[in-house]
Formats: structure tokens, sequence, C-alpha cells
């Protein structure tokens, strides 16, 4: 697919979802990434990427030698928020926390990757920032998961052990045209 096509194809979904977006407060939000201009933490031109105000770059991004193909492909692909090639290595800790609403707009995971070993603990804490989140496994996720419905506040929590290595790729199902995206890459 061609990147006039993948534009268009997020163009598209974007106003789709602008108006129900922009009551949880998302408009400027889809505005810069749909317009090109820096976005939340983007591209300011020269370096690298293609300066789609995606806050990661865009897709010129050097892959960290911690980050699965994968994983990085997932993550650049969706735009993902904060997500700057290298995957927090929290390898060694039982229990690790990712907060849920992070970044300036309230539409990040922090860390949006994030390696662990098998057995570890992730807890996802809501900030209360951004709206109505919820953490949902994608496809091609390794173990299946799912918080349950988008809440607000910043009291909620939810926590998913993985037991066996593989890649958990997740999205907040509200943000996902925003690019509300994160891993968990368990060794």
């Amino acid at each position: 697919m061609s990147r006039i096509d993948r534009d268009r194809r997020k163009f598209l979904a974007a106003g789709s979802t602008a108006a129900a977006l922009s009551l949880a407060g998302c408009s400027s939000v889809i505005l810069n990434r749909i317009g090109g201009g820096g976005g939340h933490g983007g591209s300011e031109g020269g370096g690298e990427g293609e300066g789609e105000g995606s806050g990661n770059g865009g897709g010129g991004m050097q892959r960290g030698e911690n980050v699965p193909e994968a994983v990085h492909t997932f993550l650049t692909e969706n735009q993902a928020n904060l997500y700057e090639g290298q995957a927090a290595d929290e390898t060694g800790s039982s229990e690790v926390s990712i907060s849920v609403g992070a970044g300036d707009n309230g539409l990040a995971f922090e860390p949006a990757a994030v390696l662990v070993d098998a057995g570890t603990t992730i807890t996802w804490e809501w900030t209360g920032n951004g709206g109505a989140h919820n953490v949902v496994s994608a496809e091609d996720s390794a173990t299946e998961f799912r918080s349950g419905s988008a809440q607000s506040g910043g009291d909620i929590t939810f926590s998913q052990t993985f037991d066996s290595a593989g890649n958990q790729l997740y999205y907040c199902s509200p943000h996902q045209a925003v690019g509300m995206y994160g891993a968990v890459i368990v060794q």
C-alpha cells in the first residue's frame, strides 16, 4: 500500500471519529495528526522521519536493539505516541507500571514499549488525563487481554501477568485514531 493510500485511510478514519473524539477533548490532536503540523511532540522538520506530527519521528525512526522488528513495525505504523524506537528495560522487575493517559495531551501509554521477563505483572494506571481509556490486546498480540470498557479517572488500574515470552501489543480503543498504542516485550 502506498504512503498516499495509508495517509488517505488515516485521514478518513480520523475524520469519521472527529466528532466523537472532540467531545472527549481530542479535536486538536486530530487536527495536528491529519494536518501534518508538528503534532504533539512530533518532528519539527529536519532529522529523521516524515514530519507527520505523530510524536514518533515518522517512518524513518531507528529501531533500538531491544525492540523486535514486529513491535517496532506495529508501533511506527500506528504512530504510537511517545514511542521513540526504544523500549524501557524493566527486566529483573517482578512488577511494572505503565501510565494510561500520559503525555501532554493524555493520549499515550508511558512507557510506550517496555521489555520485561516472563512472569512479570504489568499494571496499567490511569492518570485521569485525556478522557476515558481502556487497554485492549491487538490481534497480533501473543496473549489476549482487555481491561473492559473505557473509563476515566485517576484511580483506575488493570493488571496482567505475562508468563510466556512474546510480544504483547495493545491500544486504547477510543483513541486508536490518534496513536494511543503500546507494547510489552516479554523475554
